[in-house]
């Protein structure tokens, strides 16, 4: 079999060891469901669409993101400013806390990062015909690393 391209490399650096059993393995993948939120795409299908239908999924900053009054400025050199007022901004996503089992009241301690993941890790179980329509799934988040 062959061996790690970097192999000889990683054995060298300091604190890192390598066992020489360590070999590359070529194993088979199943995608078995997909999911995302994308810049203008709620969901895969349609970020495919964008695609297809060749959208420009760059816009300016929406509102409801941040002020551009209050933070551009086009030189680059202005201090505490932003020099571009352009971006991908995937749409605001409706969260029902109580479906993935969070009191309301954490939602000012969790992450959106957090919440969003558990948005698309249910709509990818769905997918994948593993959601509440196809015998439930139960999907949970801590509000902290220590939980």
């Amino acid at each position: 079999m062959p061996r790690y391209a970097d192999h000889d490399l990683l054995k060298e650096k300091e604190g890192y060891s390598v066992m020489e059993t360590d070999t590359y393995q070529p194993r088979p993948v199943a995608i078995v469901g997909k999911a995302g939120i994308f810049a203008k795409a709620h969901d895969a299908r349609e970020y495919w669409d964008n695609i297809l239908h060749k959208v420009n999924c760059i816009s300016e900053v929406p509102p409801s993101r941040w002020s551009v009054d209050d933070y551009y400025d086009p030189d680059p050199q202005a201090p505490d400013k932003v020099y571009c007022k352009h971006g991908g901004f995937i749409p605001d996503i409706d969260f029902n806390p109580m479906e993935f089992g969070i009191p309301p009241n954490m939602l000012e301690v969790t992450d959106v990062s957090q919440l969003l993941g558990l948005v698309v890790a249910r709509d990818l179980l769905v997918d994948a015909r593993y959601g509440e329509e196809y015998g439930g799934c139960l999907l949970y988040t801590s509000p902290s690393p220590r939980d």
